[in-house]
């Protein structure tokens, strides 16, 4: 593979070198990662289901995950910088009512999130993956603070993405099925091809 692939082969380990930072940054200001395995069914020659099974994200699928997490990000803040509109993606820090009682249910497991009355950040919630992480009741653990997380949703306005910890954050990198996505790209071309007169598409798209 690597001879198949040689005049790109460089650039891929540069990548997966710049993906490997992407992620470590993000983990440093609280981005949450929750370990809960996507399943995958195996069928046979006619199509009939014979097995469930765990499905392992690779190496290539997290650097696309961290490069397009990236883009998203800085497309996001770029438009916010130049007074633009854009449509975020917002997930707000999860309220009072769930983390307390998500602290209920943590108790049995001799865990606590601590001060939640004076709110909480992702990575007091990271920490509390990372002490389950690999143990009998990791996914327990993980899927409860899956459901007290808030509804992630669309804002004309930056609140803030709680689960990966980013100021700005909006959808742009799936055009072809998303039609926020698809949005942000028609303000972006705009900028591009009518710079000098998008103050007058400005109201269409605010």
């Amino acid at each position: 593979l690597i001879k198949k692939y040689f005049d790109v082969y460089p650039m891929l380990l540069l990548m997966k070198e710049l993906s490997e930072l992407i992620r470590k940054n993000r983990e440093a200001r609280g981005s949450l990662d929750f370990d809960i395995k996507e399943m995958k069914i195996e069928v046979d020659e006619k199509g009939r289901p014979i097995n469930v099974l765990a499905r392992d994200r690779g190496i290539g699928e997290m650097l696309i995950e961290d490069f397009m997490i990236s883009a998203n990000e800085c497309v996001a803040e770029t438009l916010f910088n130049m007074k633009y509109p854009c449509c975020y993606r917002v997930h707000e820090e999860p309220n009072k009512e769930k983390l307390t009682n998500l602290n209920h249910l943590l108790k049995a497991v001799d865990l606590k999130i601590d001060h939640i009355d004076k709110g909480v950040s992702p990575k007091k919630i990271q920490g509390i993956m990372n002490k389950v992480k690999d143990t009998t009741v990791g996914l327990s653990v993980n899927t409860m603070l899956l459901r007290a997380m808030a509804k992630a949703k669309y804002d004309s306005k930056p609140l803030g993405h709680f689960g990966l910890a980013s100021k700005y954050y909006c959808h742009f990198t799936s055009p072809i099925r998303r039609y926020s996505d698809l949005m942000t790209h028609r303000v972006i071309n705009e900028l591009i091809i009518n710079s000098n007169n998008f103050d007058n598409r400005y109201f269409h798209y605010n």
